[in-house]
């Protein structure tokens, strides 16, 4: 869980990113820029409220953090072209 609250807080945050290297990291280990919103087990939901309990600006479900992030993954990889 930690690591989607973590993707989330950069993309909501000012931390500049370059996206070519984050790119090229995310190609040679053949990782797809994206979080798919099929991940999203029915445990990973109950993990997910319990993390959310202790931090309370988190969005309220993984659909709506996979949503925020991939729109920042898009925005961020346009600046790249």
């Amino acid at each position: 869980m930690k690591d989607f609250d973590d993707l989330w807080r950069i993309s909501r945050s000012s931390i500049a990113c370059n996206p070519k290297r984050l790119l090229e990291l995310l190609e040679s280990r053949g990782i797809r820029p994206t979080l798919e919103p099929h991940w999203i087990q029915p445990d990973m939901r109950t993990l997910w409220a319990a993390h959310r309990k202790r931090y309370g600006d988190l969005p309220e479900d993984l659909e709506s953090l996979f949503y925020d992030v991939n729109v920042w993954l898009g925005d961020l990889f346009k600046q790249k072209r």
